[in-house]
């Protein structure tokens, strides 16, 4: 009974690194879009789209507000990554 209760133990802390890892690589992933996307909301010409309410919308514009959300999800995902494994009281 102690060999299996110490088996799902080292199990959950292997699922702990992958899903760690997982985060890490994730956020790298993230950190490339919000530059790439970054680029494109610095260009000097950009097209626009229809929006929805009927007006248009430049993709400089579009890019900057995107830049925004994706570097707020990046930082909480580079958060749980990297920061202390437990969290409580």
């Amino acid at each position: 009974m102690v060999f299996v209760a110490q088996g799902l133990a080292d199990f959950y802390f292997l699922q702990a690194d992958c899903r760690r890892d997982f985060a890490r690589v994730l956020s790298l992933l993230m950190a490339f879009r919000a530059f790439e996307v970054l680029k494109v909301a610095l260009r000097s010409e950009t097209a626009t789209v229809a929006a929805p309410w009927g007006g248009v919308v430049s993709f400089k514009l579009g890019a900057a507000v995107f830049v925004v959300v994706t570097v707020a999800a990046l930082v909480l995902v580079a958060r749980a990554a990297w920061g202390r494994g437990e969290s409580g009281p």
